[in-house]
């Protein structure tokens, strides 16, 4: 257009220059380079160019198939994503660092081939079904979702689950959505993933996004390396905030002050951040004005669906008159399922395990329905779990042995959910001995909120009691430190690690406690008689140099430095402490904000010899 910009010609009329037949979009990095190289693109070459473009959109365009409509999810919570190494570090950690992350789509956008992880009940199905509909629901948006519920899965390609779909769309137009990978069939597990990597990696331009139950999955190292799906960025749902809880209970005009009061009389503080939860508890606000304690709240929310199901039919029978009848159906069948390891069932085996006046009563039970192919499935998997675990209550502990441990008395993997369902309902101590007894680390793969504080407090006691018992280090057991944090951290559990610390039966069990404490995210108000206690620890002169460097970690990883502490230690310092010390005043120095005051011990250190030759150089 202007005098000395780019192929700029003064014997052509402006109008012609603006107009469509002459103009050509590009891409920046395209027209820099055309305009830079216009020997090699003359105005023939770049007509010709634009000419098959246009040919090959027309031709597409005839060939455009419609798109599926998928339907929004019903009680839908609008959720974002964040990456899954930020939110393994907890609600606490995401919260206070004002973390936001983003609406799972532009999630998908950026990364192209993503995994999305969760617990039961967080909502990764209902975010995937409002995904699929939006996306089929834009219209200048040329990407295809395809949504396929992966319980349903036996040993396709991925090419062939597409052509189920779309035949004829370009791989780069596809938005593959598979739904629940943890619900594959176990033979088939390995298999299907194998198929996705291969076809991720040979299609490097389709969006594809999976979810799964973090349980049943292996994540990334540091390196990105080791995942179960090669390349595929790992996100995590973000928790529901307290206003997201609170605009999602106002909507249902439930006054704040009952709901507050319920949850916090009913011990139900860590579930109403689950939306599968979250909604069950306002519904049954909802009908009955109050709400159950927490071990009998799955009871409750399956007799509230049942008695909404018994409603909406209209049906003559009463619920009342046949609730344990169905209840036993449903146990039976989930327990069938479970031991046949599939997340549905042919309606031939069902019929083969209930009887026809069962199957009656059944069909107006909302969370056990039929699908279009005639298989059978529960709404929600913690309803089978829940339901499996209940059945097994009157099995011995020698017949809940015999489905639970392989030939080698370790817990199988599959059975992980039903017996976090089954603890609290069972009678006596001898689930929590049989785990005490298996020694596994599958403990630390339940869902944490299934426990209540007092269950996960015995079982981690028992845990370290063992270990202390075998005086043997951490390192050396089955258990993993962040594992044993995550799975018990509570005030209790904090005060028995710091009894542990000030008084231990021998330097591995002072070690053990320390390692763990410094995993902790949250102190419980603690942090001030957690500082005391590592102080005292790093003070005694009954303590080894090991373990005064392990509370050295301890105090910087927890973030309780002060100047103290501070003083204390460079007075005291000198080269000649042995280099385990060191390296624990060296860290913790490190830690500071102010670190850079200190850079005389840390050139010393440098310059040490007998430092550098040591195991902490």
């Amino acid at each position: 257009e202007k005098p000395g910009s780019a192929r700029y010609n003064p014997d052509l009329d402006m109008a012609y220059v603006n107009s469509e037949q002459n103009l050509i979009f590009l891409c920046c990095n395209c027209h820099t380079r055309i305009d830079r190289e216009v020997d090699d693109f003359p105005p023939e070459k770049l007509f010709e160019i634009k000419a098959e473009h246009e040919r090959e959109v027309l031709s597409e365009s005839d060939n455009i198939p419609e798109k599926i409509c998928y339907t929004a999810p019903e009680n839908f919570i609008p959720r974002k994503v964040a990456l899954a190494s930020e939110l393994k570090k907890g609600d606490v950690y995401f919260f206070l660092n004002r973390l936001e992350g983003s609406p799972l789509l532009d999630a998908c956008l950026t990364s192209k081939k993503v995994v999305l992880l969760g617990e039961a009940g967080t909502g990764k199905s209902e975010i995937l079904k409002s995904l699929a509909f939006e996306l089929s629901a834009l219209e200048t948006c040329g990407l295809y979702p395809i949504l396929y519920d992966l319980k349903y899965y036996t040993s396709e390609s991925i090419e062939e689950i597409i052509n189920q779909f779309y035949p004829k769309v370009k791989s780069d137009r596809l938005f593959l959505i598979f739904d629940s990978y943890d619900e594959i069939q176990n033979k088939n597990l390995n298999d299907f993933a194998r198929k996705l990597n291969k076809y991720a990696t040979s299609h490097p331009n389709t969006h594809i996004l999976i979810s799964s139950r973090n349980n049943f999955y292996t994540y990334a190292d540091n390196d990105g390396i080791g995942s179960k799906f090669e390349n595929f960025s790992e996100y995590s749902l973000c928790p529901l905030s307290s206003s997201d809880i609170r605009d999602y209970v106002s909507e249902h005009d439930i006054e704040k002050t009952l709901f507050d009061t319920e949850i916090n009389s009913k011990q139900l503080n860590d579930l109403i951040s689950i939306p599968f939860y979250l909604v069950e508890i306002v519904s049954l606000l909802e009908s009955s004005g109050s709400l159950p304690k927490k071990q009998e709240l799955m009871e409750r929310i399956i007799y509230n669906r049942l008695e909404r199901d018994f409603s909406k039919y209209s049906t003559t029978e009463a619920l009342s008159d046949n609730y344990f009848s169905i209840d036993q159906s449903l146990q039976k069948i989930a327990f069938a399922m479970q031991c046949m390891k599939t997340y549905t069932i042919s309606d031939y085996d069902y019929q083969k395990i209930i009887l026809l006046e069962a199957r009656k009563l059944l069909r107006y039970s909302g969370i056990f329905n039929i699908d279009s192919s005639k298989n059978w499935m529960f709404k929600h998997n913690n309803f089978r779990e829940y339901l499996s675990a209940k059945y097994m209550t009157t099995f011995t502990i020698d017949e809940i042995k015999m489905f639970l441990c392989n030939t080698n008395g370790d817990i199988k993997t599959s059975w992980i959910n039903v017996l976090s369902f089954l603890i609290p309902l069972y009678d006596g101590h001898e689930l929590f001995n049989l785990i005490h007894e298996n020694k596994s680390n599958l403990i630390f793969k339940f869902e944490r909120e299934r426990f209540s504080e007092q269950d996960r407090n015995q079982i981690f006691i028992s845990i370290f009691e063992d270990i202390t018992e075998r005086n043997i280090w951490l390192s050396r057991s089955k258990y993993d430190e962040e594992d044993l944090a995550e799975f018990a951290q509570s005030k209790d559990t904090c005060l028995f690690l710091l009894s542990q610390i000030e008084k231990p039966q021998h330097f591995r069990c002072q070690s053990n406690a320390l390692r763990i404490l410094s995993c902790f995210r949250n102190l419980f108000g603690l942090d001030n008689t957690v500082r005391s206690v590592l102080f005292g620890c790093i003070k005694s002169a009954e303590t080894r140099d090991y373990e005064k460097k392990d509370a050295l970690e301890a105090l910087s990883l927890l973030k309780l430095s002060n100047d103290s502490l501070t003083n204390y230690l460079i007075k005291g310092y000198n080269i000649e402490l042995s280099s385990a010390y060191r390296y624990g005043i060296i860290k913790y120095l490190s830690h500071l904000e102010n670190s850079e005051e200190y850079i005389d011990v840390f050139i010393k250190e440098y310059n040490s010899y007998a430092f550098n030759d040591s195991e902490y150089s």
